[in-house]
């Protein structure tokens, strides 16, 4: 068994191909490598992205209806929405921190209240 092992890498380097081989894989690794790498972050972002996109409209969705629970105070209204977006988030597959989930209830927050003060004071 060794022997039949022996004589294909010896027929093998003989004929160049194992020389070949040597050099052929090194290179293209390092041609292919940094396309996989791209493609890898490119998913990734675009699945951060996505997520981010998920958790605006679910905290735009969550908002309004909070803004009319007068029996929660607003820190109570705030920790609801945020505790609601990472819940949906979490359960369609989407890992943000509670940072980026607050600043995407505040933000709906804001615009919720933009648009009530336009609607009721229009220009």
């Amino acid at each position: 068994m060794f022997k039949e092992i022996t004589d294909v890498f010896n027929w093998l380097s003989n004929a160049g191909v194992f020389a070949f081989l040597m050099v052929l894989i090194p290179t293209v690794y390092k041609l292919v490598k940094p396309l996989l790498t791209r493609k890898v972050q490119t998913e990734k972002n675009t699945h951060v992205k996505q997520g981010l996109e998920v958790g605006l409209n679910l905290a735009n969705t969550i908002v309004p209806e909070m803004a009319v629970m007068a029996g929660l105070s607003l820190s109570d209204r705030k920790k609801e929405a945020i505790r609601f977006v990472n819940a949906q988030l979490t359960a369609n597959g989407f890992d943000l921190d509670v940072q980026t989930i607050s600043g995407l209830v505040e933000k709906a927050y804001q615009a919720t209240r933009q648009l009530v003060v336009i609607t009721t004071f229009p220009l």
